[in-house]
This record gives structure tokens, sequence and C-alpha cells, in this order.
């Protein structure tokens, strides 16, 4: 069936952005794309890639607290940005898809990296975007405009990573403000001369869950877990796939089933604990989460969902009702993102433990939320953990995290 096809368009506009000197004491960034307009239709999903004009023009320095509050971004004239859409034709009632941002570096200045003055002063924002709302979307028109940002993050080393994940049903249309631009109190003296060449690519993927095959399960009892009826627990995945969908509703021998996944905190196991052929799980909305303690299985908890996946590359996007998530990632040696947390999470005892290629920033928002010396042990790399002023979180973390994590607060 055609449906059962996977299909991938990938919209490629090419960022020069090359850093010149202004009476030697100022720096500008120049902002250059070619010539194009993209636009693809793979049957239910329309992909477009919209552009009114060149984004050319000098795109200076700013004072990041001018323009980004904990959750918005005003548009300035000295900042790059781009507009796209993903869109899942509501006929399509079968099908759902993942919409995914990237950026990929090829040339990157020493200034931005590690070793740089300037490091993490070189950023991206992902924003909404209603084009319902905006005569046309210009920056001469959009800007001092003030746009609610779904990820940010610092662009600090050349390669390609994925900046926003976004799943897609039938009849929705998601729009984007993929935003580039310099924080002043980030520079030094290298920024001048400085140059970054990048490609902003966004793709779209058929959502077609695996096989049941591909897992063990169980729709009765499991090592003392009885499964809640008209529900499918996964308890092991067993497939070759790198890439793992989980459907919120699979149909067994002409009965529909509920899809849970789970973790067992009473013996260390979980759907994908240990797995080393994952690299991205993407689950479905309506996907059930459990956590079973011996006793009793408790909703909205994925305690060691992940832990010792060491292919992980980034966080699976959970949904806001998730409570707890101690040991989640625990010993994911190749995670590198997180591009988001659940606001309702208010339990991470070493949830990032040993995860030693997690790097940018990490944001934090329910205030009630508490960790542990451990949440962030054994990182190795640079991280900047964003948590809501005067909150229990940024208590419990201040002053137990490692030398390479910083914790920033934000107004709530």
């Amino acid at each position: 069936m055609e449906n059962n096809k996977k299909f991938k368009v990938v919209i490629i506009s090419l960022i020069a952005l090359v850093i010149l000197s202004v009476a030697g004491t100022y720096a500008w960034i120049t902002f250059t794309t070619n010539k194009i307009m993209i636009g693809g239709s793979t049957h239910c999903f329309d992909i477009n890639y919209t552009k009114q004009s060149d984004i050319t023009g000098n795109i200076g320095l700013i004072n990041e607290s001018d323009y980004l509050t904990s959750s918005t971004i005003k548009l300035s004239t000295a900042m790059g940005y781009t507009h796209i859409s993903l869109e899942l034709d509501e006929n399509c009632d079968k099908v759902s898809g993942m919409g995914v941002i990237s950026l990929n570096v090829s040339n990157l200045s020493s200034a931005f990296t590690s070793s740089g003055n300037s490091y993490e002063s070189l950023k991206y924002v992902v924003a909404s975007y209603n084009p319902n709302l905006y005569a046309e979307p210009t920056i001469g028109y959009l800007k001092n405009q003030t746009f609610t940002y779904l990820t940010k993050g610092v662009i600090s080393s050349t390669g390609t990573m994925d900046i926003h994940t976004e799943y897609l049903s039938p009849g929705e249309k998601h729009e984007y403000l993929i935003i580039i631009y310099i924080d002043r109190n980030k520079t030094g003296n290298d920024v001048i001369g400085a140059s970054v060449t990048a490609s902003g690519t966004t793709r779209v993927n058929q959502f077609v869950p695996n096989l049941i095959t591909d897992f063990t399960y169980s729709t009765d009892t499991y090592n003392g877990i009885t499964v809640p009826s008209n529900t499918v627990l996964l308890t092991s995945y067993t497939g070759t796939s790198n890439v793992v969908n989980i459907p919120s509703t699979y149909v067994i021998n002409d009965t529909t089933y509920d899809v849970m996944v789970y973790s067992n905190t009473s013996n260390n196991t979980s759907t994908f604990s240990g797995n080393t052929t994952i690299t991205n799980v993407n689950f479905a909305s309506g996907v059930k989460f459990y956590v079973y303690d011996g006793t009793d299985l408790i909703n909205n908890k994925v305690d060691g969902l992940f832990k010792g996946c060491t292919g992980l590359l980034s966080s699976p996007k959970l949904p806001n009702t998730i409570t707890s998530m101690n040991n989640t990632f625990e010993g994911c040696t190749s995670l590198v993102s997180v591009n988001y947390l659940p606001s309702s999470v208010t339990s991470m005892l070493s949830t990032f433990k040993d995860c030693t290629n997690l790097e940018g920033n990490i944001r934090i928002a329910n205030s009630s939320a508490s960790g542990d010396a451990n949440t962030f042990s054994g990182t190795t790399k640079n991280i900047i953990v964003e948590v809501p002023n005067n909150s229990n979180i940024y208590a419990t973390l201040n002053g137990n995290v490692p030398n390479n994590v910083t914790i920033t607060t934000f107004t709530s």
C-alpha cells in the first residue's frame, strides 16, 4: 500500500555568515542566500520553504536580554531569519509524520568553538509563526514583533544537528521562523573577522510504526505485571532499525490495543534499556508511559526508560504529562542534545548521569522539579541549564553540578 511507504523531502537553503569589522571596534554579520523558492509535496505532506527575497543585510551583535525572555523572542533587523512550513493534508487520516529542522555547519571559525573567546555567542532559535497575524513575513514588517520560541541553542561546532522535531497529525500545519543571532555579551576580540557557513535543512518522514514483530510484547501479564485491558505492553525492542516509531494504537488479530512502554525500577529493565542499536525514537501522541515499582504500575513516569542506550543521539519528545525522569538517559554516551523536556516533570534524579557527549542548552521549566548531585554527574562537555529563578530545581542543582555545567535562571 502507498501509505506504508516512507517519504522524505529535504529543503536546503545556503546560509553564509561572514563577520566583518567596522572601524575596528564593532562587528557585523552579512547574511546571504541564493535566490531560490522551493516547495514540495509527497502525496499527503506539503513542505514549503518560503522566501520573499534574498536574506541579506548587516546583522549586528545584540544584547540577548533585550530580545529574549524565558519563552519569547522579539525579532530585530540585527538578526537573520527564514520562514518554513510543514503540513499534513487533513484527508490523509491514516498517516502521521515527523518534521525535523536541522542545521548543517560546514565551516566555523574557532572563535565560536569551545576554544574561542566568543564561544556560545553564535545562537539559533526556532520560533512558532502564525502568518494569519502578519501581512507578510519580511524583516521590515516583522521587526519588533514577538514570537514564542520552541527551541534555542548554541552553534559551536561543525556537523549536523537536529534543532527541532514536530509531530504532525492530519490537518495540522506548522509554521516556523528560524532565527540566527550573536549575543554581544558572549563575544571576545576574536569575533572580528570570524565566519560561519551553514546550510539549513528541513525534512519530513511519514510516521510509519515499526511492526509489532520488532518488539516482544504482552497483552495480559508479564513478570508480575498485570497489563491493563485493551493495552499492549511493549516489553523489549528487538528490531534492527536505528529509528523507532511508536504508534499510540496497534491492531492485533482484529483487536485495537493502546500502546504502552514501561520501565521496571525493581529490576532496572525497560522497553529500551541497554539497547545499543537505536539512535532516535519517536512517540505518537497518546502513547502510554508507565513505571512498575515491583507492586504497582504508575502512570506518566519514564524512569530508566533509555538507561544504557549507548547509540541514542537525541532525546525523544515526551508529553507534558510526564512527572518523573529519574535515570531516564543514564549512560546514554552518544546523546548529544536535549531539545525539549516536559514542563510537568518534577523529579530528575540521575537523569543525565554519564552522558559524556551531551552539550548545549537544556531548559527545565517546572519550578517544583528536583534534581541531585547525579543529575549531570559524569557529563564532560559544556552544558547550560536554564531553570526558573528562586525555584526548587535551582536550589537542588546549584552547587551540585560538575564544572562543565552552568546553571542560569529566568523569570517564569
